[in-house]
């Protein structure tokens, strides 16, 4: 900033957010807001599809938001909806007993639904959360990497 008092704007509510969703998942505008190419077509049309949803949006709220703010906004969500999604599979996968984990929000679900690709697991055979390393073949055993086996090469 440049040293002067700027005014917070207002938090997000639930029927904003709520909304904003709805316009992502309209027109099949989430197919051009989430695409990973960085070049002059996919640009231009997501420059677009944020004008788009900007000028839904404000007609809906008025000019409180800029674009900005509501890509600023939905990646936020993601982020949300991630952490959320990683809580609830950590905690389902525990032992011991005790109270089944909270479920995601409805938010979460619905931004998993609309970008499912951004929630796609890693799964590495040495870790304790995941598989048995007999699902992957070219995983080895942590013992047996320890001993000095190499993975079998690819071919």
């Amino acid at each position: 900033m440049d040293g002067k008092n700027v005014k917070r704007k207002a938090n997000w509510d639930g029927a904003e957010k709520s909304h904003l969703l709805s316009l992502l998942a309209g027109d099949g505008i989430i197919e051009v807001v989430e695409v990973k190419n960085n070049n002059y077509a996919a640009t231009s049309a997501k420059k677009v599809a944020w004008s788009r949803i900007l000028a839904d949006f404000s007609s809906r709220y008025g000019e409180k938001r800029d674009e900005r703010e509501l890509k600023d906004q939905w990646r936020r969500m993601k982020l949300q909806a991630k952490a959320e999604w990683s809580s609830f599979r950590s905690q389902t996968g525990k032992t011991g007993g005790g109270p089944p984990p909270a479920e995601p929000s409805m938010m979460a679900k619905e931004v998993k639904r609309l970008v499912p690709t951004e929630f796609s697991e890693i799964r590495n055979p040495f870790d304790d959360d995941c598989y048995i390393t007999g699902n992957n073949p070219e995983a080895v055993t942590a013992e047996l990497f320890i001993a000095g086996e190499k993975r079998p090469s690819l071919k």
